[in-house]
């Protein structure tokens, strides 16, 4: 408690230039006498704070101490209050109580509610936050967890992981991680974890991140397939949320081409899919084959007698 209140008061200052002895003990309710024990303290531990008597006195900072808020332009703080508040996004505790000091210190306030920044989905996986919640401390204590995984080929297996990083890339959170049964790090989507636990058993962190070649750290292990498609025009506005601009070519029976490229998993069938009749698949002809034998199979579904 008393370190929280030190801290705060050395974020006061620095953000006023002078503030009384009881101010200080009204805001913390605490006494008076307790604030200048607790200035006594930050002065011992090398803090250059000092007290003036009088009028005009109170409890203050040295110049070279307070922050310098002139070597940042507006442009720079409103970027420094943004990138916390995006923390928020993550369920990261004490984001706001972080917020708060950053607008004391620079003067500033409300510099983010012209933006919410929000990954979960429309129809919001509660268990998914959840996942996210217990990998992320498990990052932050450096614990090994415990996981039943199903890979992107439907094959369960259960798996002791030293978690490293979170990652959220194309519209999915993902968790970089060492692999305790493989012997190597491993990409893992949160979606496809169950049974997810929490050890006491701890690791090295450090350890497993120095193993991780640059390269291999920043690319996804998983095997990629591009594709060649053909839209109708009517679906013209949903291409925009997918794909590059450049990558959409207009034909001239007014049909447009596509030509990207997708992780080569379960999702790349269910994405092609959702368009229903309003895109053909071109190449590779393997594609085109499977995507086939999946209408087939839901067509013979629904034709099923009840």
């Amino acid at each position: 408690m008393r370190t929280e209140r030190l801290f705060n008061i050395v974020a006061i200052l620095l953000s006023k230039d002078t503030v009384s002895a009881k101010e200080l003990a009204n805001r913390f309710n605490v006494s008076t006498r307790t604030i200048y024990r607790d200035v006594d303290v930050l002065s011992v531990s090398g803090v250059p704070i000092y007290m003036k008597k009088g009028y005009g006195g109170g409890i203050s900072l040295m110049d070279g101490y307070k922050l310098d808020k002139t070597m940042l332009r507006d442009e720079d703080i409103e970027s420094i209050m943004m990138s916390i508040g995006a923390l928020s996004a993550t369920g990261y505790k004490g984001v706001d109580d972080v917020i708060d000091k950053f607008s004391s210190i620079f003067h500033q306030h409300d510099v983010t509610d012209w933006v919410e920044i929000d990954f979960t989905n429309w129809a919001t996986n509660k268990n998914s936050d959840k996942s996210i919640e217990q990998i992320k401390t498990a990052i932050l204590e450096r614990h090994l967890v415990k996981i039943t995984y199903f890979s992107s080929y439907g094959q369960k297996t259960q798996r002791t992981v030293a978690p490293l990083k979170l990652i959220f890339k194309s519209h999915a959170w993902y968790v970089n991680a060492y692999c305790l049964d493989k012997s190597d790090v491993r990409m893992f989507k949160i979606l496809r974890m169950r049974e997810i636990i929490v050890t006491d058993e701890s690791f090295d962190r450090e350890k497993y991140l120095a193993t991780i070649p640059i390269k291999k750290e920043n690319n996804f292990k998983i095997e990629s397939i591009t594709m060649k498609m053909k839209f109708k025009p009517k679906v013209l506005y949903l291409l925009y949320d997918w794909y590059n601009e450049n990558d959409i070519k207009l034909q001239d029976d007014g049909s447009y081409i596509v030509t990207a490229t997708f992780p080569m998993d379960e999702w790349v069938y269910s994405h092609i899919l959702s368009y229903g009749d309003n895109v053909e698949v071109l190449e590779p002809l393997y594609m085109k084959e499977e995507i086939q034998k999946r209408l087939k199979n839901i067509l013979r579904v629904y034709q099923k007698e009840n």
